[in-house]
């Protein structure tokens, strides 16, 4: 196999090998948005058990301040009872007390069911906050194995990006240009001829192409639908085996 060939084989190995591990690195921010969106259904149940709580309180605290009027309401009434003159205007007197003692027991009423309404509000946001606190938890773990993970890879990365550009120098700038092409149309610049087809497109080639290879081995030959760089088999083992597994989940 031709040196350059070679050498191309072993770079374009290396550069599958900085996508992927770019893709797993793109995976990380997805995923805890994934994670975020995950989260804001237990945000949003527990802001409303704590507005149901608020509203609770808020209107308690209506009802007792009411209470309190009415109190004052019906003492003013009695302290001015020995200046009423007439039956009539006793009754009307007696009348305002009974409307007062009526609106005090409705909304001490209303406080009680306040009450129990509370308390059960109380221990749904108890329990919406501790579901939101596990939640929180879980990422907070998986960011951190993220985190380390990630760092990993990214030290990974700056090796091959080194062996890459080793790897650049020592092919002959013409052919290069060719691959940079047709690696950015492709993605794959290289592709195996496998039963006498370019093991890429998937195209039989022609016998005269096939011949002119079988005599002529040392060349650097391309496909001819394609446009990929042709090769027979490794000249080299590729520098990286094995797949690097991230925290996904």
């Amino acid at each position: 196999m031709d040196t350059n060939l070679a050498v191309l084989l072993q770079l374009q190995f290396l550069e599958q090998r900085i996508k992927q591990l770019h893709t797993q690195l793109a995976a990380g921010p997805a995923k805890q948005a994934v994670m975020e969106r995950e989260l804001a259904p237990a945000r949003e149940e527990l802001r409303q058990r704590q507005a149901t709580i608020e509203a609770n309180q808020s209107e308690r605290q209506q009802m007792e301040q009411q209470i309190q009027e009415f109190r004052q309401k019906i003492s003013n009434f009695r302290s001015h009872s020995a200046e009423v003159k007439t039956n009539q205007e006793y009754r009307a007197l007696l009348d305002e007390i009974s409307y007062a003692e009526r609106e005090i027991r409705q909304r001490e009423d209303r406080i009680l069911a306040l009450m129990e309404q509370s308390e059960e509000a109380e221990k749904q946001a108890l329990a919406a906050s501790e579901a939101l606190s596990a939640q929180e938890a879980r990422m907070k773990e998986w960011l951190q194995a993220w985190e380390q993970e990630a760092a990993e890879v990214q030290g990974q990365q700056e090796q091959l990006h080194a062996q890459r550009e080793q790897l650049r120098v020592q092919v002959d700038s013409s052919l290069l240009n060719r691959y940079d092409r047709v690696a950015k149309l492709r993605g794959n610049a290289l592709a195996e001829l496998e039963n006498e087809t370019c093991g890429a497109c998937r195209v039989r080639l022609r016998p005269q192409f096939l011949q002119e290879l079988s005599n002529h081995p040392e060349r650097v030959y391309f496909c001819e639908y394609c446009g990929r760089i042709l090769y027979h088999q490794p000249a080299v083992e590729p520098p990286f085996t094995g797949d690097i597994e991230l925290a996904h989940g």
